[in-house]
């Protein structure tokens, strides 16, 4: 931090913006010295047992949505089992702000003390929404070895595996939704096997699914359609085994859409021809 600091202020800088930089880099100095020293403060009272297990639990929260690694990992040896999933005032609980923030030793911490994996804030955000949503398939895969569900929902819809598909995490989105069809009932696990590898553009999977009797007009459990999936995907060899396989491109999709409205909103030209009317 101090190096920071150092550079900003040797450049071509005024003297009164170099007085700025140097105020910054002490109140933030100063600012860590004090949550240090609130520790050991903290370390002091508990051993003596006077300081309240809930302001413990503040401290922590207070460092995760602040972005201080280090300070809260000191506060979580002293956190009460029963505090663990105590919320901040968004509704997210120390896991949730761990997973925001991407603290590896902070979320391992939490779990092993046993905080709940599926906890939302007021929002609906999980931490394996948070872990989609940066693509993280380490914390996402820590996540779901502790129980974290796929299936969650946010209030405006979203699912982890919607996430990490936006953002185009391949890596995320394939392990998410390994998990979510294994989780499906058995009517939606073949319609979103085949949603999936059309999106993927996994041409062979996508045959032989065909072959074995797939529907290619039937949704998965989010109501997408496998050719939707692929024009999402600008997958030209899906939409071309779709539509052989008797897919509809008149099939309306989400908002009332068809194919080739889709298509050419997505800027999907190589599968326009495919679309059309013959």
């Amino acid at each position: 931090m101090f190096v920071q600091h150092t550079n900003a202020i040797n450049q071509n800088c005024s003297i009164s913006e170099k007085s700025k930089v140097m105020k910054a880099g002490n109140v933030s100095g100063s600012f860590c010295c004090i949550i240090t020293f609130g520790f050991l403060v903290a370390t002091a009272f508990t051993t003596a047992g006077a300081l309240p297990s809930d302001k413990i639990t503040d401290s922590l929260l207070f460092c995760l949505y602040s972005g201080l690694e280090r300070e809260a990992e000191l506060w979580l040896p002293l956190i009460d089992k029963r505090e663990i999933d105590k919320r901040d005032l968004n509704g997210d609980s120390a896991l949730n702000l761990a997973s925001k923030r991407r603290f590896p030793r902070c979320v391992n911490e939490l779990l092993t003390k046993g905080a709940n994996p599926n906890l939302g804030n007021t929002n609906g955000q999980t931490p394996l929404f948070w872990a989609a949503l940066s693509g993280d398939t380490n914390l996402a895969t820590r996540l779901l070895a502790a129980g974290a569900r796929a299936d969650t929902k946010t209030i405006y819809g979203w699912t982890p595996l919607m996430v990490s598909q936006v953002r185009g995490y391949t890596s995320a989105s394939s392990l998410l939704a390994e998990k979510r069809i294994t989780s499906l009932p058995v009517r939606f696990k073949l319609a979103s096997k085949v949603v999936a590898v059309a999106r993927e553009g996994k041409s062979e999977e996508l045959k032989r699914l065909l072959s074995e009797g797939a529907d290619p007009n039937t949704a998965d459990d989010t109501g997408v359609f496998p050719l939707e999936a692929a024009i999402v995907g600008k997958q030209n060899v899906s939409v071309r085994e779709l539509i052989r396989a008797g897919a509809d491109p008149r099939q309306r999709f989400l908002f009332g859409r068809e194919a080739l409205s889709l298509a050419k909103e997505n800027g999907f030209e190589a599968a326009i021809p495919l679309l059309r009317p013959h």
